[in-house]
């Protein structure tokens, strides 16, 4: 799909200009031939650099200090690279890298910090340090840590699993010597603990003295068991606050009743005085923060963040009170940050989550997914410009000569360069599914909900000729007002199914079309694992891309041969508009986040846009 950009898949010179208002109405399908020995050359998998800023799904481990500073880890490959976000407003920097998947980090300054990295789920066997920010990092120790919780450089605390594994009987240890050695605590009120890993653990202390642990258990099916302790001397001895009452206990089903709750994952405890906590439940479908204002002994929810955001505003981290302010950090990976009790919380980050994108007159603009249209500025430090919002239906933005066409799945908007958006009358149609637009007079949809049509037309929506196509259309890319690549479904034979009738095999083609399909060239290869095409995008009636959401097929000839690269697990193309190229190699991909990734070299390596 002309990724989203229309007229942005090249120049005036490459796209083909309307010569007439109209195109003959066809009555019937046009003919299919298929062109025989395309070849899929599987190159080496695709590159990203990532270490300008971890994913936008802050999926690793996460720290929020009491100075109010970030920490993430990212699992890459066979090691995990660190970043720094100096304040809320400030932008995520990579530091350095650790070996092996980080479980948990701690830092007690920006310079200083250590992190525990896994061997299994259950407990970690390494802990590194930092002295500074993260650059470099030196192991200190091996053991069977849980949680780790560091007052100064030298003095710390650790949770431990049993020696026989997960289950009952955790210990804890002391270290003075920044990690290197640890000092067993008897702890009678642990032994009735049940420790099932790091994600399940958290420290808690509001000095070097008064601190709380919280454990979960073994998750399952959105609830586990769950213990609170607390500890008065800096974790040389504890004693239990509460736990979850057994299931048989009225006080599971009774609201501000004594205890913890079974539903939730428990992933953190923070307190902020003596009385005052706060326990987040961030994993699992029933997410979210709990309050205390006696010490642990009772607890009730708390909602935080809007409800009603695009994306879940379950709480992954939370810091209820830095010098900047509250900060909470998302299950989808959103910065949410409340400068002062008396105003709201604000999503600071990310900037953006793009669906899709264009590139044309120089330019680069996407759609987010709450449906804004932003222009990109050349200069990335800079925040993008508003251009129009058509809400949650908006399915792409088109670049061409002289402004922009937005498609949404009910109607067509054009804003001409300085002026303001006007509607563009749309084909008689339920629905848009998609579309693309060469300039203000030429453009193609996707009609819905399914339809072995395309509608196109020549005179900027005045009349709309319909085109009935031998397969079902779903992604659409004109090079040319007659000159269109379409990624196209065909229903098989029937599949047995002994509980759902009529179940078709579906197969997916590239297919291609110069004289407004009246005829069709099909092209078929192995499109990856899937087989599912998502989008296909043409620069030039030679130059192009096709894509599942895990693999990126580029050909230089027309779509005789394709070169394949394989995108990692957390970098897919999701949508018919997630991409936009130009000649040379140059393309832009977006993945429903942030940042938007470029390549120079057709696919084989990416790298964040500015």
């Amino acid at each position: 799909m002309c990724a989203l950009l229309l007229v942005s898949c090249g120049t005036a010179g490459n796209r083909a200009q309307a010569s007439s208002s109209s195109l003959p109405n066809l009555v019937s399908p046009g003919t299919v031939s298929v062109e025989k020995g395309i070849s899929n050359t599987v190159s080496s998998p695709a590159v990203f650099s990532l270490r300008s800023s971890p994913s936008v799904s802050l999926a690793g481990p996460l720290f929020i200090s009491k100075g109010g500073f970030l920490v993430a880890a990212e699992a890459n490959g066979n090691q995990s690279d660190i970043f720094q976000r100096a304040k809320p407003l400030a932008k995520w920097r990579y530091m350095g890298s650790i070996p092996g998947k980080v479980a948990q980090l701690d830092f007690d300054s920006l310079n200083s910090g250590f992190a525990l990295v896994g061997a299994t789920i259950f407990s970690t066997d390494s802990l590194y340090s930092t002295s500074d920010g993260g650059r470099h990092w030196k192991l200190v120790s091996t053991g069977r840590y849980v949680q780790v919780h560091f007052f100064s450089s030298q003095n710390g605390v650790a949770l431990a699993s049993p020696p026989s594994g997960p289950g009952l009987g955790a210990e804890i240890l002391i270290t003075s010597d920044g990690g290197r050695s640890w000092t067993q605590q008897p702890s009678s009120a642990l032994s009735r603990v049940g420790v099932f890993g790091s994600n399940y653990a958290s420290f808690s202390f509001i000095s070097d003295k008064v601190g709380w642990l919280a454990i979960g258990g073994q998750p399952a099916a959105g609830s586990e068991e769950k213990w609170l302790l607390t500890t008065v001397n800096g974790g040389k001895s504890w004693t239990q606050v509460c736990s979850t009452p057994p299931l048989s206990s009225p006080a599971t089903t009774q609201p501000n009743s004594p205890g913890l709750p079974m539903g939730g994952y428990l992933s953190q405890v923070r307190f902020m005085t003596p009385s005052l906590g706060y326990l987040v439940l961030a994993r699992g479908g029933r997410g979210g923060v709990l309050k205390t204002v006696d010490g642990g002994l009772h607890w009730s929810g708390e909602q935080l963040l809007p409800s009603n955001d695009y994306r879940t505003t379950a709480i992954k981290e939370f810091a209820p009170s830095t010098p900047f302010g509250g900060i909470a950090i998302t299950q989808a990976g959103s910065i949410w940050n409340q400068a002062n009790t008396a105003v709201p919380w604000k999503e600071i980050y990310p900037p953006y989550r793009a669906m899709s994108i264009s590139f044309g007159s120089g330019k680069i603009d996407i759609s987010t997914e709450k449906g804004r249209v932003l222009a990109l500025d050349s200069n990335p430090s800079n925040p993008p410009k508003v251009l129009g919002n058509f809400g949650i239906n908006t399915e792409s933005v088109n670049i061409i000569p002289g402004g922009e066409i937005a498609i949404t799945s009910t109607g067509i908007e054009m804003k001409p360069t300085g002026k303001a958006w006007v509607k563009v009358p749309g084909p008689a149609a339920r629905q848009i599914n998609e579309g693309r637009f060469l300039s203000s007079s030429v453009g193609l949809v996707v009609p819905g909900p399914q339809s072995s049509a395309l509608d196109t037309t020549l005179n900027g929506g005045r009349s709309w000729t319909k085109v009935p196509l031998p397969f079902l259309p779903f992604s659409v890319d004109p090079v040319g007002s007659t000159n269109w690549w379409v990624i196209g479904e065909v229903l098989g034979p029937l599949v047995p199914n002994p509980y759902k009738k009529n179940i078709h095999v579906r197969t997916y083609a590239l297919y291609h079309t110069t004289n407004a399909g009246r005829s069709w060239t099909e092209y078929k290869t192995s499109w990856g694992r899937s087989g599912i095409l998502v989008g296909v995008n043409f620069s030039s009636s030679s130059v192009g891309y096709a894509w599942t959401e895990s693999t990126l097929f580029s050909t230089t000839n027309g779509g005789k041969t394709f070169v394949s690269h394989r995108l990692p697990n957390y970098q897919l193309i999701p949508n018919p508009t997630s991409l936009a190229s130009v000649s040379g190699g140059r393309a832009w991909i977006v993945s429903d986040g942030y940042p938007i990734f470029e390549t120079k070299d057709s696919g084989a390596t990416w790298f964040p846009f500015g």
